[in-house]
Formats: C-alpha cells, structure tokens, sequence
C-alpha cells in the first residue's frame, strides 16, 4: 500500500499532491489562523469560504464567498447562496463587491464581504447573510475537529510557486439558526460543513471536474472529494474523504473507489450528471460499502450565466465553460467499524461541477 500512495503523491510535472496525508493523525484539529484572510498579489489569487448545510425539516443550504483579483479591481469580493425548500423552490442571490466593501481580519477569522459577515473560532462559527431581501442567520458548532488532507496542499510545479490550498473547517457541524424568505422567517436545525480554498492558479487550470458527497447522520458522517487534473498535470483523479461519527474522525483514505453507474444526459449543457453512484473504501478498523441513487436535482446552473455575453464568449473561449448539479441522494451504505456492521439508509447530498 505505501508504493501506491506513494505514487500518487507525484504527477507529471513535478506536481505534490497531499504530502504527509497517510501518516498525519485525522484528530489532529487545524490552527485558527489557517483559514485567516490571506490575499496575494497574483492575478489568479483567490480565496473562498464555503458552508452548506442539510435541516431536519428538508430544506438544503449553499454558499460561497470569495475574495479574487480575477475581477475588475484586485481584492474583489463576491457572495452568493441557494437555498432549496422541500417543495423545490429555490431562493438564490449572487452579488459581486468591490475592494471597499471587504473588510477582513488578519489576525483571526473574521471577514464582511458587502455587509455579509462570518467567522469565528472552533468550535463555534457564525453566518450572517443579507442580500437581495433574504436574510440567513447560522451558527455551525464542531462536532469533529477542523481537517486538512495532510498539509492541505497541491503544488502545480517543482519550484513549489502555484498552489491550492484546501481545509475542511467543519467537516460534522451541528447547524442552527433562521432564514428569512418571502418575509416569513423559519427556524433550522440540522448539520454541515465549512470549508476554504485559497490558491493563485486557474481552476480551470488545473482541474477539469469536480465530484462531492456529504452525508451526515445522527451517528456517522462521510465526506468524499475527488476531482480530475489535466493530462499536463498527469492526468489523474485525485481523491480524498473520510468517515466520522458523532465525536471524532474514524478514518481518512485516498483510496477511495467511487463509480458513477448510471447517468442523465443533460441536452442544455450537454453534461452528464450521475443517476447512481456506487462506493466503496477499506481500512484496517473502518470499511463502507454501498450506492447513492438520484433523488431529485436540487439546481443546475451555468456558474457564468450572469457574465454579459462579450465577457462570456471571451471566459468561455479562452477559461472555461464550468456547470454544476446538485444533487440529493437516497444511500444504502454498509458500514463496518471495529468489526461491527450497520447498514445505513437516507438522505445525503452529491455535487459534479465540470470547469470544461
């Protein structure tokens, strides 16, 4: 097994995928200032602050904030979110804000993009969000600690000048909170995730498609990442997850074996996007086996959408034409933890974004 994982660490290029994942331990939480507003002066800069979250009483929550210089002025921002009713309803806002309204902490995790505000420290994190009439109040509690793959960084070449940086702030959150949509207010409780980026490359330079699952549980989570890097890169699916229970990480893997079965052809964006997933990873103490079966297709969207079409046809000729689908899944999943199986049966979420 170490001759494989070794030779995973090394793409064409030179480029260093994860050093120090297998021997790092799961628990070992992150440091506050890991995930502390950090710009750089590179054109391709870019830092983003992710939280989503499933509610016991069906709603599904998205958002991405950012802070780039792949804008009209360096240290731009942008917010935007989704939220998914059980009747299928979406009630989404995308904003995008100059240099004046980021207001950002360097010292400790607390950033305003636009009025928008979060940030905290483990175990407890707020989201306050404002925009276009809908108001989202939430507070994200660890229930696990923070979590990196390894040292939490791919390098793109051997001189070590491109990067992209990645860590699961929340992997298991319990999530609390309200919305406001349609001026009636609703009150949440369920679990999530918090995650952050910050990289000085393209995407679309260096990934091709992205593939996410997360399921939390009352006892158990799985959270699963893989995406695909360009043949200049070497070509590779790299992947990374873990399974937790309600306190602690029990494993964290690379070798993943994650299979889309069954798909749906999209003919507006001439995607296709997985109607069936089959999964499966083994570790010494931890195995999960089982499929994740289509629900229902929460959004899908042309991220560039709202570009004016002469921007569009520039992003789209030159970078990248990126979709997603979002996804919510009915799993079977048997899980075995120290020699003792459970079959587990629900409702998860599953996200495929392709940047080409």
């Amino acid at each position: 097994m170490s001759k494989i994982l070794a030779g995973l660490a090394v793409l064409s290029l030179s480029a260093i995928i994860f050093p120090g994942l297998e021997q790092s331990n799961p628990n070992q939480g992150i440091q506050p200032r890991e995930i502390v507003y950090s710009p750089l002066p590179d054109f391709f800069y870019a830092e983003k602050w992710h939280f989503m979250a499933q509610f016991e009483n069906g709603w599904v929550f998205y958002t991405n904030l950012m802070v780039t210089n792949i804008a009209t002025s360096k240290y731009s921002g942008g917010v935007e979110f989704s939220l998914y009713s059980p009747e299928g309803k979406i009630y989404t806002s995308k904003i995008d804000y100059p240099p004046e309204k980021v207001k950002a902490s360097r010292e400790r995790y607390q950033v305003e993009i636009g009025g928008n505000r979060f940030g905290g420290e483990a175990p407890g994190y707020f989201l306050d969000l404002d925009q276009d009439g809908i108001q989202i109040h939430l507070v994200f509690e660890n229930q696990v600690p923070g979590w990196k793959p390894g040292d939490g960084l791919i390098w793109f070449d051997k001189e070590k000048t491109k990067f992209w940086k990645y860590i699961i702030t929340s992997p298991r959150a319990r999530v609390s909170g309200a919305i406001t949509v349609g001026g009636k207010k609703i009150e949440l409780q369920g679990f999530g995730l918090q995650d952050y980026a910050r990289m000085n490359i393209s995407a679309s330079d260096y990934s091709t498609r992205w593939l996410h699952i997360r399921i939390w549980r009352p006892d158990y989570s799985v959270i699963y990442t893989e995406l695909d890097v360009p043949e200049k890169y070497g070509g590779k699916t790299v992947k990374f997850g873990m399974i937790t229970d309600s306190q602690k990480i029990l494993f964290q893997s690379r070798e993943w074996t994650v299979t889309p079965v069954k798909f749906e052809y999209d003919g507006k964006y001439k995607k296709q996007y997985p109607k069936e997933i089959v999964l499966k990873v083994q570790g010494d103490k931890v195995s999960l086996s089982g499929n994740l079966k289509l629900v229902r297709v929460l959004e899908r969207m042309d991220v560039f959408a709202q570009l004016n079409v002469a921007l569009k046809a520039i992003v789209y000729t030159f970078i990248a034409k990126p979709v997603f689908y979002r996804c919510q899944n009915q799993y079977q999943l048997e899980l075995t933890v120290n020699n003792k199986k459970e079959m587990l049966n629900g409702k998860g979420l599953n996200e495929v974004v392709y940047i080409k």
